[in-house]
């Protein structure tokens, strides 16, 4: 068990342990508002599950930020490594793509000595999950956000979410806790 402190979380690296993670766009904007950059985002999300080798049980990609109910191998790619392959290679696609737009956006996401951010610094919220009924409430959780958001009006309407009927990306089986 390999166990990271930060200024305000601690991360728990245990092999088993299945995860529920969240992290957000820079200033918690809505940088991912429009529908390419979402795609994206899933894209990145399981190009890092087949080279990382983690079990993706849900997501949902919001305008702002995104959620993750996953099992690491954490032997093979420790969740902060999940996180860099997924966070890293969508960024520079999304920024390269509104810089060959001239896209306004880039103004607010820059900062006066030039970097331009995408997402929010530190590694989001990361809970370790130990029961079922934790499972389940987490799971029920990221299928209703956009809901809860008044994206759409029913959990499988979401494209951008495991719950989705249309999406061309399907999560794994739910594990037996």
């Amino acid at each position: 068990m390999t166990v990271t402190r930060r200024r305000h979380r601690t991360r728990v690296e245990c092999p088993g342990h299945l995860r529920f993670l969240t992290w957000s766009c820079y200033r918690h904007m809505p940088l991912l508002k429009g529908a390419d950059a979402r795609d994206v985002v899933l894209r990145h999300i399981f190009e890092a599950r087949a080279d990382c080798g983690f079990r993706l049980f849900a997501w949902v990609i919001m305008p702002d930020h995104i959620h993750m109910l996953l099992h690491p191998d954490v032997e093979r790619a420790a969740v902060p490594n999940i996180l860099r392959r997924i966070k890293e290679p969508s960024a520079r696609e999304i920024l390269a793509e509104w810089r060959a737009r001239d896209a306004g956006i880039l103004e607010r996401i820059t900062i006066p000595r030039g970097t331009t951010h995408f997402w929010q610094r530190g590694g989001g919220f990361d809970r370790n999950i130990f029961s079922r009924e934790e499972f389940e409430e987490k799971l029920e959780y990221i299928h209703s956000n956009p809901v809860r958001a008044e994206l759409v009006n029913g959990t499988g309407v979401w494209r951008w979410s495991s719950a989705s009927k249309d999406s061309d990306f399907k999560p794994d089986p739910v594990p037996a806790l």
